[in-house]
């Protein structure tokens, strides 16, 4: 197997490409590149329910049976398909933890993530070392279960020293809103409970077929341009982290 195939099973696995390693509390997602995936990506999502009337059991004349209970309704979940470019407040603040990240200052991020003792700066260097700049090109959201109100998936343009074109990266992070309304990236601890479940949205068909779409994207450049493949291989050897061989 090529060696840009086997670092694209690296940038699937967790969701995050690199990013999440970022967090030291942040556990990774392994995530399945599932080309066949359905897709339902949506910009507004309506919730639905269901409506039980109780009807008394019409008396009888000879006896009074003791009447069986009335069967609670099942509540229909409420839909949450990933929505795309939705919310304006979600997508600045993926673009300001970005630019945070290219200071590589704990104190740029004090309003933009909920605990910055969680924030991993070494490996923050590394990742930005040779990084111009970072230009957000689409934002998912998901609902999440709190604290984590959302999940957020982002498809954003690097633009690399060493390289005359950006490349395209996908990272993910949790997003938590505050009683005031405000918006950070939660960098705190997560109940073993809620991080299932968020993993569990990471599997949701939409989400992989947005993961499956965007994976093709950086496939091809890595494949048809050798300085790509080279410079993903040199940033996750700076990581530690190897390639796969599946």
């Amino acid at each position: 197997m090529k060696l840009y195939k086997r670092l694209s099973v690296i940038l699937t696995m967790g969701i995050m490409g690199i990013g999440l390693v970022s967090f030291s509390t942040v556990p990774g997602a392994e995530i399945k590149n599932n080309s066949d995936s359905t897709r339902t990506v949506i910009e507004t999502g309506a919730d639905s329910g269901s409506v039980h009337d109780d009807i008394s059991p019409e008396p009888v004349a000879t006896a009074t049976p003791t009447p069986s209970p009335t069967p609670e309704p099942t509540p229909t979940p409420a839909p949450n398909f990933l929505q795309k470019n939705s919310n304006t407040k979600i997508s600045d603040l993926v673009k300001a933890y970005l630019a945070a990240k290219l200071t590589c200052d704990v104190d740029s991020f004090k309003d933009i993530v909920t605990d910055t003792s969680a924030l991993r700066m070494d490996t923050m260097m590394k990742q930005t070392e040779t990084v111009l700049s970072y230009d957000l090109r689409d934002c998912y959201t998901k609902r999440g279960y709190d604290p984590v109100n959302y999940v957020v998936y982002y498809v954003y343009y690097v633009n690399i020293t060493t390289l005359s074109s950006p490349i395209l990266a996908f990272d993910s992070f949790n997003v938590n809103v505050d009683e005031n309304g405000v918006y950070r990236v939660f960098t705190g601890d997560i109940d073993d409970s809620v991080e299932e479940k968020l993993q569990l949205l990471n599997q949701d068909a939409d989400v992989q077929a947005v993961i499956s779409d965007v994976m093709g994207e950086i496939n091809r450049e890595m494949e048809e341009d050798e300085t790509v493949l080279q410079y993903w291989q040199r940033l996750y050897e700076s990581l530690g982290i190897e390639p796969s061989n599946q």
